[in-house]
């Protein structure tokens, strides 16, 4: 049986499912500290990447300063118009990249768009079925 089959049984006025609010510290369960990259830290990892092929968070950090962690560093790539590439391996500038580097960072991103779609529609699935 999936685990979507077992929650299915459950419904959302169950007094189980009621629990008590949890306190967190600043930027935990909020966008309040989420980073957001400026013009200037995409500017800044471009140059830092510019003719050095991948490097990684901890790298790019330690060149750039303590301010530039793998939270600002993953924004600074989704909002680089696609001019830097993340994975496994770290960051790259698209344009000094292989073609099966850009294909495997295309690959990895629909992968874990189609994960995400999926789970969407698992949540959305379950929410109908325990409202009824």
């Amino acid at each position: 049986m999936r685990k979507v089959d077992q929650v299915a049984a459950v419904t959302f006025d169950d007094p189980q499912l009621r629990l008590p609010p949890v306190a967190v510290g600043p930027g935990e369960g909020t966008t309040a500290k989420r980073p957001h990259a400026t013009g200037a830290h995409i500017a800044a990892v471009y140059s830092a990447l510019a003719g050095v092929g991948w490097q990684t968070a901890a790298a790019l950090g330690a060149h750039l300063g303590p301010e530039f962690d793998a939270r600002l560093l993953r924004e600074v790539a989704q909002h680089s118009d696609g001019g830097i590439l993340s994975g496994q391996r770290g960051y790259r500038l698209t344009a000094e990249a292989t073609v099966d580097e850009v294909r495997g960072a295309v690959r990895r991103l629909r992968s874990q768009a189609d994960h995400m779609r999926a789970r969407a529609g698992e949540i959305v699935a379950t929410r109908r079925r325990v409202a009824g």
